[in-house]
């Protein structure tokens, strides 16, 4: 009788008919939850995460805003706001130093944090400290109230706080913890490109700074609250280890699982997994916050920035490598992967070294598979090898003792603009050096990669993961 009815009629019927299949079907209901959830753990990799990593475009609406340009000295363009000088950009590098800097400094105590009390809290403080960023890049004046320090700071902080917590998070679905692993890796990446956007606003539709950042504050909180609210309660605390023995991870005498983490730091994976970190990691980290001054060296500027544009537009691309990285991790193991990415690093640096524009376009096309790949390969590895458990705080120990480094980036900004008039090529040469001389480490761990996959006729205890 229903269906001969009018058409609201039709409606409220099916929407009744749903509501009580629902009811009667808890696995209905748990899968639709979950897979919102999942939906949210997308939209919070690609707007939470790696905003500040596409720095070029906010640079340049910083330096087109006439921030900093009170630090040039006096000359016959002192009255216009929108010069630029080695100083203003000075400035510009110790900002993003900030940021590279204290992303490695954070990264240990808030791995440490997501263990310990779970990544729904770790996502919770992530977010706050997002919003905050935001705002105050949107407030900030280099002559009355600078924030965009602080703003870095919160950034760099907020970063590690929703990466390590969605990581560790994923833990709690291990059918689909390498897919997760990949997908939250490349989203982060490809949100490098949301600056850019911004900078479109800003360039073609006259909105302001200050409008622009509120408005995508406010995006952010919508998702972010929307990800806690759809967050499943048997993924907001951190992994028993009960649960990682039950599930077969940590069992074994010889597994890395079970170790301590001054235990797992004594091992040849531990070792290996930071010097790939210290090549790779912070050579990506660099070429986005160098790659802009770099490109204006080059004569980007002759092309109104056409290819700052095409960098920040093309680092997105990597999303369809999602299902990729899985599958290379597979098919060639993760001493085959980690050639990939190093491969992948070492054409990013030859094709960058050479001072043609045109030519860095197949820079940028490296550098997009390369960042793709290098994030998505290391988590996997990480927590493959280290377990769930100590996913988060092994993840960022590693990162902590990049993040040393990450301060030497501020020399190379100074260094090339106040002593080499903005020529970055020695920067280039040096990456370049550094992926050929790591090449041996990586043989090692493919030969590691084989000789643990011999079978158990080889020998007794031949093959356990600690062996020498």
């Amino acid at each position: 009788r229903r269906v001969h009815g009018t058409l609201s009629e039709c409606l409220f019927f099916f929407a009744c008919q749903c509501q009580c299949d629902m009811r009667r079907s808890p696995t209905v209901r748990l899968f639709t939850r979950q897979n919102a959830f999942f939906c949210m753990i997308g939209l919070a990799s690609l707007f939470l995460t790696g905003f500040f990593m596409g720095w070029a475009p906010i640079q340049l609406m910083l330096l087109q805003d006439g921030e900093y340009y009170e630090l040039c000295p006096p000359n016959e363009h002192a009255d216009d706001p929108h010069r630029e000088c080695p100083e203003q950009l000075t400035r510009m590098g110790l900002i993003y130093t900030v940021f590279t800097v204290t992303t490695g400094f954070t990264a240990f105590p808030v791995g440490m944090f997501a263990d310990r009390f779970g990544p729904r809290l770790s996502s919770i403080i992530g977010g706050v400290l997002h919003v905050a960023s935001l705002l105050a890049i949107a407030h900030s004046n280099s002559k009355t109230m600078d924030l965009m320090i602080p703003a870095a700071a919160c950034q760099a902080a907020s970063c590690m706080f929703m990466v390590l917590g969605l990581m560790t998070s994923s833990a709690r679905f291990p059918a689909v913890q390498n897919s997760a692993i990949a997908a939250i890796s490349i989203l982060f990446d490809a949100s490098s490109v949301l600056p850019m956007l911004c900078y479109q606003f800003y360039i073609s539709l006259g909105v302001s700074r200050r409008d622009i950042f509120i408005g995508y504050a406010c995006l952010v909180a919508v998702i972010f609250v929307l990800l806690i609210l759809l967050w499943p309660a048997h993924a907001a605390h951190r992994l028993p280890k009960s649960d990682l023995l039950e599930s077969g991870e940590g069992a074994g005498h010889h597994s890395l699982h079970t170790m301590s983490l001054w235990e797992q730091m004594q091992t040849f994976q531990f070792v290996f997994m930071v010097a790939f970190n210290i090549v790779n990691m912070v050579h990506s980290t660099s070429y986005l916050g160098l790659n802009r001054d770099w490109l204006d060296y080059l004569g980007d500027g002759d092309y109104n920035y056409l290819f700052t544009a095409i960098f920040s537009y093309l680092l997105p691309a990597s999303t369809p490598l999602a299902p990729v990285v899985p599958i290379s991790i597979t098919r060639l193991g993760y001493g085959g992967s980690f050639f990939i990415v190093n491969t992948l690093g070492l054409l990013t640096a030859t094709f960058a070294i050479i001072p043609n524009l045109f030519v860095q376009v197949p820079a940028f096309c490296a550098f997009t598979c390369f960042r793709a790949f290098v994030f998505s390969v290391t988590g996997a590895f990480i927590a493959d090898t280290f377990g769930a458990r100590s996913m988060g705080r092994v993840q960022g120990l590693v990162q902590t003792i990049c993040g040393m480094l990450y301060s030497s980036q501020y020399f190379v900004v100074w260094l090339s603009q106040e002593v080499l008039g903005g020529d970055y090529t020695w920067a280039h040469a040096a990456a370049v050096g550094l992926h050929v001389a790591i090449l041996p480490l990586l043989w090692m761990q493919r030969q590691r990669d084989t000789y643990l996959a011999l079978p158990d006729e080889a020998g007794p205890g031949y093959g356990t993961v600690d062996d020498p």
